[in-house]
């Protein structure tokens, strides 16, 4: 006897383990009493990738819900697949659990459109009950689940393609199947039928009635097409009743003395056709009949601008199913709790961590797969309206990042809360509608619904042909005299101009789009102190002149000092001033004239003394060319491993202050402050410490006459105030208005505060005692330790620039 047969001979037939599980025995998926979906681990890998209708799971489901009786619905399985596609699957076998019959249970065969792809699975069951007329009268709906998974395969043929989602492959299934049957009438008028399936016919049917009376004479309508074009007011005037006129048509063949006609003239005004009733007199000629008016049938007035495609619309459905009751939250203590940055992670925060990336390294990220944290790139517009629209995202073949393309990044809405409890001071972050949470500003619509998505200015703005765009690749537009093509004289008074340029509703970057930024940061890093995880441009001010000069040349000779300053992969400027005692200012062209904001790839060793610091620009050097920190240009993310994080090479150059930062797939921090431009300051006190502070949702009432900002603008209920004037203050409260979508510094400058402290950014204030001052965000080259999220500085008027102020597209200010 073989080794085979000897094993089989020692089984024992009687082990019920040996044999397979039978469907009654499987364990099956249970929605609970909360709507909660359950996935028994044994099933949570619901396919091998490729597999087609060779899996079905069991469900058991709540047969009653608030009276309804679901059984009575139709049902179906809602799903995400890995790559994000959407599907939905008919439930056809619905009926009372054996066991209990306030129980259904239903199964789900995983069909080939589902398994087409590894992955996450993320699905819901929905029940639909429709009316008479087709309307959905109720729908209920589980949870979104998203335990389950496809897990990889490998197939030896050529792949199969699955057009359809499962849904209409059930469709399809069932047409196939089903006989069709074919009336014919005949001269008698009975209809019989014949069916290609060989099943029994319905019984003929004679459709024919008694005679009827004789009716009355009818009359021919048909519409006479004339070469005419008038105005609204001559239409009106043509088509009263009684009018009699000769009318030139087309053709009127077949028309009779006595008919009703629609005779089609051009309508001027309202760009289309108009079509005036009346009866036929007279028939002069084959081409002209006489006719008395009697009405009009009119265009319409023309209707609001309808929505481009169904891409948004896709997109909130595809946000829709990803939704979940998870809530996000943070606790700082109050300054007089404790002077400590750090905070507390609670609610399905707890346990999330977040690393910034760097240049060679995706660090970890928890939250880049979480739906209300993840982010994706896209090219957006919004309507004279107010009506944000999606028209590509990344990967898409339409989207395109450079050139007049105006990139955001986009986010699900999400609505939040802000308290102070017990010494501590809590935001909290959710997906769905929850109590005392309030719709994020930038997600509403104009008239306050949820819009569904956000959209974030990605890059800051630079100049393509004089109008700012969120493109790549673009040198930041900024004050600059003397030449260039990036100069842009940008202020808080000036982008209401200069934005208004792309459309009626194009502003800079708004207070709520500032506000995502920051209480994003403090939910993913659990810190208020910004710069101890990323520092951004903030320590990178140096220029050095040339030491050889050099024709066709892509480097500058400096000494070994002076090239240590430039680490490989920071942004500088080169240009030539024609003066070798002093360095070109930054604000002409003479500094950037060489190459503008171009990249530092690399530094050779010269001699002993000397070294070449190596730039992506071919140029001609003499001994006036100055080597200059600057600006980075838009795109510099691309070189990040992950959406957060920063271009450099190792963790310890996160915090040096020579590298920009890309925090959820937005770029900030490139060597500028940012103007914040629906929000002014008024120092209206007389004191000079403090400052109220009036903001706008609504890009139609932005303005830089206080007395029109008093009257239209929203002022906060807390303002601004500082220890010092002309000083940093370091700051050590923030005020959330969630209503207005506004965050500031309301204290700063107490005792104790500093770098290293509270927020660990600083506020600095003039000691005016009244005007206006425009708001500038982060912090710039120089800025060093006062830099950051939470940095402002507050001492310039609304119409002041420099080169080192910058500005962010936003579409937000809807109103």
């Amino acid at each position: 006897m073989g080794r085979a047969e000897q094993l089989l001979e020692s089984l024992d037939l009687g082990d019920e383990t040996l044999y397979p599980i039978s469907p009654e025995e499987e364990s099956h998926v249970v929605i609970d009493s909360s709507r909660r979906i359950t996935v028994p681990s044994s099933l949570k890998r619901i396919a091998v990738q490729y597999d087609c209708d060779v899996e079905s799971i069991t469900f058991d489901c709540p047969r009653y819900w608030d009276g309804l009786d679901l059984l009575k619905f139709k049902m179906f399985i809602n799903y995400m697949r890995g790559d994000n596609e959407l599907g939905s699957y008919y439930i056809d076998d619905a009926k009372v659990s054996p066991i209990d019959e306030n129980m259904i249970n239903f199964t789900w065969t995983i069909g080939g459109h589902i398994a087409e792809v590894p992955g996450n699975i993320r699905f819901l069951v929905c029940a639909k009950r429709t009316g008479t007329q087709g309307n959905t009268e109720n729908c209920w709906n589980t949870e979104l689940n998203t335990e389950c998974s496809v897990s990889d395969g490998m197939s030896t043929n050529q792949n199969t393609i699955y057009i359809y989602p499962d849904l209409v492959t059930q469709i399809l299934s069932r047409l196939a199947s089903t006989a069709t049957y074919v009336p014919h009438v005949s001269e008698d008028g009975i209809v019989s039928w014949t069916n290609d399936q060989g099943l029994p016919n319905p019984e003929p049917i004679d459709i024919t009635g008694p005679r009827g009376e004789k009716g009355d004479t009818g009359y021919g309508l048909c519409t006479l097409i004339t070469s005419l074009s008038y105005t609204q007011g001559d239409i009106e005037k043509y088509s009263s009743n009684s009018y009699s006129g000769t009318w030139t048509v087309n053709s009127s063949d077949g028309v009779k003395i006595g008919d009703t006609v629609l005779l089609r003239v051009t309508n001027t005004t309202k760009t289309g056709y108009s079509y005036i009733v009346a009866k036929v007199t007279k028939i002069p000629s084959s081409t002209s009949v006489v006719c008395t008016s009697m009405g009009l049938i009119d265009k319409g007035e023309v209707g609001p601008r309808g929505e481009k495609g169904d891409l948004t619309s896709n997109i909130v459905a595809s946000f829709a199913m990803q939704r979940n009751k998870r809530v996000y939250t943070i606790k700082f203590p109050l300054w007089e709790t404790s002077q400590t940055s750090s905070g507390e992670k609670l609610d399905d925060n707890e346990t999330l961590i977040c690393i910034p990336s760097t240049a060679v390294e995706h660090a970890q990220n928890d939250y880049e797969n979480i739906p209300l944290f993840r982010t994706y790139d896209c090219n957006a517009h919004v309507t004279d309206d107010g009506i944000r629209l999606i028209d590509a995202i990344a990967g898409d073949s339409g989207f395109n990042d450079t050139g007049k393309n105006d990139v955001f990044v986009l986010g699900m809405s999400y609505y939040e809360k802000s308290w102070i409890e017990d010494g501590y001071w809590y935001y909290s972050r959710t997906a769905l509608p929850k109590e005392d949470y309030t719709l994020a500003k930038e997600c509403m619509t104009p008239d306050g619904r949820d819009q569904g998505f956000a959209v974030y200015g990605k890059y800051v703005c630079g100049l393509l042909d004089g109008i700012l765009y969120s493109s790549k690749g673009l040198a930041p537009a900024r004050y600059l005299s003397g030449g260039g093509t990036s100069g842009r004289y940008l202020s808080y008074s000036n982008n209401i101009s200069e934005f208004k340029k792309k459309g009626k509703r194009y502003t800079g970057g708004l207070m709520c789009d500032y506000k995502y930024i920051i209480t994003t940061f403090w939910l993913m890093f659990g810190t208020i102190n910004s710069q101890s995880v990323m520092a951004g441009v903030t320590n990178w001010s140096a220029q050095h002149k040339n030491l050889v000069a050099l024709d066709n040349t892509d480097r500058i000779i400096l000494t070994n000092s002076q090239a240590n300053t430039y680490d490989i992969g920071c942004s500088v400027s080169i240009g030539d001033n024609e003066n070798a005692s002093s360095a070109p200012d930054r604000n002409i062209w003479k500094c950037h004239n060489l190459a503008e904001c171009v990249t530092v790839l690399g530094k050779e060793k010269v001699d002993d003394n000397n070294t070449a610091v190596i730039v992506d620009a071919i140029f001609n050097s003499t001994l006036t060319t100055w080597i200059s920190t600057f600006h980075y240009r838009s795109g510099f993310s691309d070189n990040v491993k992950g959406r957060t994080g920063c271009p450099c090479f190792t963790k310890s150059e996160l915090t040096n202050g020579k590298y920009p930062i890309v925090f959820q797939g937005i770029e900030m921090m490139v060597g500028g402050y940012e103007i914040g431009s629906n929000v002014i300051l008024d120092i209206a006190d007389g004191s000079g410490i403090s400052r109220d502070v009036y903001v706008t949702d609504d890009a139609t009432k932005l303005s830089s006459t206080i007395e029109t900002v008093r009257k239209t603008y929203a002022k906060l209920s807390e303002s601004i105030t500082v220890s010092k004037t002309n000083s940093w203050n370091y700051v050590t409260a923030m005020f959330l208005d969630l209503v207005n979508g506004a965050i500031i510094p309301t204290k700063s400058g107490l005792t104790n505060s500093g770098s290293n402290t509270g927020f660990a950014d600083a506020v600095y204030a003039d000691a005016a005692t009244s005007g206006q001052r425009e708001w500038r965000f982060f912090g710039g080259l120089w800025c060093g330790a006062v830099g950051g999220l939470s940095c402002l500085v507050a001492d310039y008027g609304l119409s002041d620039a420099g080169w080192y102020v910058l500005s962010r597209l936003s579409i937000n200010a809807v109103g």
